[in-house]
């Protein structure tokens, strides 16, 4: 079974084991989700669903949250058609860079400018209505990276996609306009990029934990820093 259950609670694809979060889940038993949405164009069903949740003085609160999009036969760490709330991926195909944050949310970049190893991209593409900005630096080395300046004024780091490095494209830091900050800490295990930790600017620590091959090294637990 997959989608969406009667009673509010993640339905877990047949595909995927089941994930224990050990941690506060939102709203009691019953899990803080938004309305399913059918799309009018492909007819493809859309919901997400918060899990999980941990308040930070002045903001930078960190938030566990799965989203689904029916059609897509892509697996993922969460089971197929699913994806959590950080695990976005940055790709780059030719002069177009795309972020993926959701099921739903994608950005892209199209490259605008150089400086020496320095890359800029202009968000001025269609469907991309985000006002961010971003910088690709060390291009083309094992040392790559990207930024990506919110409207807002938030910072998110991206490992570049060289081939030298481990987890490519996957989010290294994020840090918001009032100086928050979460670290995330990734492990390649076989071909697959896992998040092992995030840990925020008050040095509190998330820890995720995976099933071995048997499930696909699909996400098994999450556990927030009081256990």
């Amino acid at each position: 079974m997959s989608g969406y259950s009667p009673n509010g609670q993640p339905a877990v694809p047949s595909s995927c084991p089941n994930t224990n979060f050990a941690g506060r889940a939102v709203s009691g038993a019953r899990m803080a989700s938004n309305s399913p949405g059918v799309s009018l164009n492909n007819g493809q069903l859309s919901f997400d669903i918060s899990l999980m949740s941990l308040a930070a003085l002045g903001g930078g609160a960190w938030e566990f949250s799965i989203n689904y999009l029916s059609g897509m036969g892509v697996g993922s760490l969460v089971g197929t058609g699913f994806n959590f709330t950080q695990n976005p991926l940055l790709t780059v195909s030719g002069g177009t860079v795309q972020i993926t944050t959701t099921q739903t949310v994608v950005q892209l970049f199209s490259q605008s400018s150089t400086s020496g190893a320095t890359t800029y991209y202009s968000s001025n593409v269609p469907l991309n209505v985000t006002g961010a900005t971003l910088v690709r630096y060390n291009t083309g080395l094992a040392t790559e990276y990207f930024t990506l300046t919110g409207a807002d004024g938030s910072v998110a780091w991206y490992y570049g996609v060289n081939s030298l490095i481990a987890t490519p494209g996957r989010l290294k830091s994020f840090t918001d306009r009032y100086g928050n900050s979460q670290a995330f800490s990734w492990v390649l295990t076989g071909t697959a990029a896992q998040l092992a930790e995030v840990t925020d600017g008050y040095g509190r620590t998330i820890n995720y934990s995976y099933y071995g091959p048997e499930f696909n090294y699909q996400l098994q637990q999450v556990t927030d820093y009081l256990g």
